[in-house]
């Protein structure tokens, strides 16, 4: 009894990230009967549009989770290319760049195939603005060197666009005796100009973009109190609105 509680604890601490990938996996007996079962249950609205397969969160019970903004479910709205998925509960997972909706109908959550996401939007408690994402697979001309995957859309028109590419980190830490796993965040700015995308580290890489017109944006920028890699998304829909001014 002793030898097994000991594998069980070194199993739950110190298993390393491709083994708990491997846990996932193998925690997925039959994905696709718990799929048509959720499928059925489902609001005759969103019946047979979920294509994807049972999620298991090898990672439970962390305080620096791998989610975007909060480990809760929020309420959110799914698109793929033929279909629309409405007033669902999901996960946006960053670590794996997953989207995962959970039915409480049959108490299970589904990890949804990328490729049949072209965008979605979910509502944080407290935050009556949505958050809108978009798959850049989608996206005609998006690098593939820019993180390919599910992008937010900030600040969007014809001539400027802003998008954030949310990251999260995987590490150790060693507590009571163990290891928890921790996750860190990070955000790269992308900037697209007429058809160009750009990977927005300093000012230099933006005002690039605009010659003629550097001292402008500094002026505007040292005004506004804006530091573009601590911007939020107010501060940079204000900046894209002063730039498709400022290109007229």
């Amino acid at each position: 009894m002793k030898i097994c509680c000991a594998i069980t604890i070194f199993l739950l601490f110190f298993y390393p990230e491709t083994q708990g990938q491997n846990r996932l996996d193998m925690a997925e007996s039959k994905p696709q009967v718990m799929l048509e079962v959720l499928q059925q249950k489902l609001p005759n609205e969103n019946a047979r549009k979920i294509h994807g397969r049972t999620y298991f969160n090898p990672y439970p019970g962390i305080d620096e989770h791998q989610f975007f903004k909060t480990r809760k479910l929020s309420e959110g709205m799914v698109y793929t290319q033929e279909d629309t998925i409405q007033s669902v509960q999901i996960f946006y997972d960053l670590y794996r760049d997953r989207l995962i909706v959970f039915s409480s109908h049959v108490n299970a959550m589904i990890e949804i195939e990328e490729e049949f996401i072209t965008r979605f939007q979910l509502w944080v408690k407290d935050n009556n603005t949505p958050y809108r994402f978009i798959n850049t697979k989608f996206i005609k001309g998006f690098p593939e060197s820019l993180w390919p995957g599910f992008h937010q859309v900030v600040y969007d028109s014809p001539g400027v666009c802003f998008y954030k590419k949310h990251l999260k980190t995987f590490s150790r830490k060693p507590k009571g005796g163990a290891y928890v796993v921790v996750f860190k965040k990070k955000e790269q700015l992308i900037y697209k100009h007429e058809d160009r995308y750009i990977h927005l580290r300093k000012k230099k890489d933006l005002m690039m973009q605009y010659p003629g017109s550097e001292n402008e944006i500094k002026k505007y920028l040292r005004g506004s109190r804006i530091n573009l890699k601590k911007a939020g998304d107010v501060e940079l829909r204000a900046l894209g609105v002063y730039l498709n001014q400022l290109g007229k």
